[in-house]
């Protein structure tokens, strides 16, 4: 379909993006808790 530029994409954040130091991947439900927890959510937003 798309030559697998998708996949390419995703294995490219996962391989090179998601090990970085200053950085999370982590399921939407999981950022929501730990903004929550750090309360850096801005009020009104609506989360």
């Amino acid at each position: 379909m798309n030559g697998g530029a998708y996949w390419r994409a995703m294995e490219r954040l996962v391989t090179d993006v998601c090990l970085r130091q200053d950085v999370s991947c982590v399921s939407y439900s999981e950022a929501i808790a730990i903004m929550k927890k750090e309360n850096t959510i801005a009020s009104g937003s609506g989360l």
